[in-house]
């Protein structure tokens, strides 16, 4: 209104208004009225008679006129001329207009628009002293007042309280909403809004919480069950170093042992030897039975003495001489001197070489082990059987395995065959088979056992001539 007044005014200068002109003006403005008086003119006003005289004379500035259903609004302007002028304008607008502006920002219209948005699932006022108490569709109950102290106390006039109160999340007719509730003045403003993003979200990040700690839990396990093979095969070898060190040990022990043995006992042996050669030479009226005890005696001096040579092999390294040697022809010369006693025996002799395949190997050392391993094959089974015999290759190795039948074999015995001083027999040293590994291992081969079924088969493996070894470091080394 000041603002249409100034207008008014500003054109008015120019050319005066007349009536019907201020009439017209007033309509397209959108006001009740328009009334101009200026010093040394009468009076202007339109449309006709709509301003009481009483307020022609008004105070400058708004008033409401409650009977005439206006709000009138009086501007003084005054020139700077000579002689100056003062104009006093005048404007009007019906108070339905306003009412109409009143309700449209009233706050049951903004609540109503506010209601109708998008997200917003309701926006409501309640009395600041139910607030406590009230509970609306779907919310918990809940006091709102327990908070703040001061929002008790009475509020002077013209005090305004805002103050924040809580954000919490609830469930409406299965609908996720976070609900807002603000304290103003005597009442509380509760906003609800649509919360399916935030419920979502949390949902998401308990998904994420699962994962993350199904994650570290298996990267926890994985990584105990890492740390635990590690520490066992680092156990393993300590206590297989442990063993060799042992072992090492007792092969020194058993070096000097030997040593003096040789130097104390075989020196007797062999005088003992010739002089029961002499005997049984030179005495030709000895009776049958003292003959006998001789020959006994000197075959018990043999055994003793050969037991005195498998000690000095077992405890010193051996020094190989590798050449190539066909392994069908190493096994057809070793089995000969036995044919005989396996056909007497019932002993059925099965081989199965490989006529090409060629080991690099000192042929006397490693004949010695198929000697024996052949020699126990037979004097396993001396109500008959039989031995099987076979070669393969199997990449850089060649393997041979000597099987045969034995009624006697057990898995504790299958686990000490190889180690020394351990024997079956009624006589021998119990260090035939343990020589045998040490040659074997020479080589740089390696050596199994498998008993199942009254069968019992020996494994051996051994490096083909197309990739020869340094044998003889290899046998110093052992």
């Amino acid at each position: 209104m000041k603002n249409s007044a100034q207008f008014i005014h500003y054109l008015n200068e120019f050319d005066a208004f007349s009536g019907p002109e201020l009439t017209a003006f007033a309509g397209e403005s959108g006001l009740a009225g328009i009334h101009i008086l200026s010093t040394g003119s009468s009076a202007v006003s339109g449309p006709t008679d709509w301003l009481p005289e009483t307020w022609i004379d008004a105070v400058t500035g708004l008033h409401l006129l409650p009977d005439a259903n206006l709000y009138i609004f009086r501007m003084v302007f005054v020139s700077d001329g000579f002689p100056s002028r003062e104009s006093s304008i005048i404007v009007g607008m019906s108070t339905a207009e306003t009412e109409t502006i009143r309700r449209k920002m009233s706050v049951e219209t903004l609540l109503d628009l506010l209601n109708r948005m998008d997200g917003i699932e309701y926006v409501r006022f309640i009395p600041r002293l139910t607030a406590g108490s009230a509970s609306l569709p779907g919310s918990r109950s809940r006091d709102v007042n327990a908070r703040s102290e001061k929002s008790d106390r009475p509020l002077p006039a013209g005090e305004q309280s805002v103050s924040f109160q809580e954000t919490i999340l609830i469930h409406e007719n299965g609908r996720p909403i976070s609900e807002t509730r603000i304290t103003m003045a005597d009442r509380v403003l509760i906003v609800g809004l649509e919360a399916n993003y935030f419920f979502s979200r949390i949902k998401t990040l308990k998904k994420e919480m699962v994962v993350f700690v199904t994650i570290l839990i298996l990267f926890g396990g994985v990584s105990s069950l890492w740390l635990y093979r590690v520490q066992r095969h680092q156990l393993h070898q300590a206590r297989q170093f442990e063993r060799k060190m042992a072992r090492q040990k007792e092969q020194a022990a058993l070096g000097r042992a030997a040593a003096t043995i040789t130097h104390e006992i075989r020196n007797p042996l062999n005088a003992i030897s010739m002089g029961l050669q002499r005997l049984q030479m030179e005495t030709g009226d000895l009776a049958p039975d003292h003959l006998a005890l001789i020959g006994g005696m000197r075959e018990a001096v043999s055994r003793t003495n050969a037991i005195i040579s498998n000690l000095q092999q077992y405890v010193r390294p051996f020094t190989c001489e590798c050449q190539p040697v066909a392994a069908a022809d190493l096994i057809s010369t070793l089995l000969a001197p036995y044919r005989q006693t396996c056909s007497s025996r019932n002993i059925a002799i099965d081989l199965n070489l490989d006529s090409t395949l060629m080991w690099n190997v000192d042929r006397h050392l490693l004949g010695q082990a198929f000697d024996n391993f052949i020699k126990n094959a037979v004097e396993a089974q001396p109500d008959g059987g039989f031995l099987r015999i076979q070669t393969a290759r199997n990449g850089k190795y060649g393997t041979i395995c000597f099987e045969n039948h034995c009624d006697t074999m057990d898995r504790d015995t299958e686990k000490m065959i190889f180690e020394p001083y351990f024997t079956t027999k009624t006589y021998g040293s119990g260090l035939g088979l343990a020589i045998s590994r040490k040659i074997i291992e020479a080589h740089s081969g390696s050596i199994t056992t498998v008993s199942r079924e009254k069968i019992f088969s020996i494994h051996v493996s051994l490096p083909v001539a197309s990739d020869p070894l340094s044998c003889k470091d290899a046998g110093r080394r052992s």
